[in-house]
């Protein structure tokens, strides 16, 4: 939240945010809270995606969310090296939608863990801001970790 009011104050547009900043700011943020190891890279890749505060709020709660599971959970000690990785991406899909996706190359979730039915308070805070409140769509495809891709109207 105090991100988002910062932006706010320094914009010139007080209903638009540029997300790949906010992302970025986010990220650092984060980093910084958990003291995380710089073992593990976290690499942003966005377009200069202008979205409502209305939508950037939520955003930022579900990124915030999946991106401190993945520096609390994927990484346990001994596997944190080099290749240890977490990836956002965000970009248009059509011109009316905005593709996010977080994933990880962590321990992952086990293969039965379902996002739309699950016990963990953070999931279904994810799962209800992006179905129900973003009114979008959010999947969990299970790689070399997990993959969370999300899909919500601009």
């Amino acid at each position: 939240m105090a991100l988002l009011h910062e932006h706010l104050y320094k914009s010139k547009n007080f209903s638009q945010l540029n997300i790949k900043q906010y992302l970025q700011e986010l990220i650092e943020s984060l980093k910084i809270s958990y003291s995380f190891n710089a073992t593990v890279r976290v690499k942003l890749n966005s377009e200069d995606i202008y979205i409502s505060f209305e939508k950037a709020i939520p955003l930022g709660l579900v990124v915030n969310e999946l991106v401190s599971n993945s520096m609390k959970h994927a990484f346990p000690y001994k596997l944190q090296k080099e290749s240890a990785k977490i990836e956002i991406a965000c970009r248009r899909f059509n011109d009316t939608k905005l593709f996010l996706s977080v994933s990880d190359n962590g321990v992952g979730l086990s293969e039965e863990f379902d996002i739309h039915n699950t016990t963990s308070l953070g999931m279904q805070i994810v799962y209800n801001i992006i179905e129900n409140q973003l009114d979008g769509d959010i999947n969990l495809v299970h790689k070399q970790g997990p993959c969370f891709n999300m899909c919500i109207p601009l």
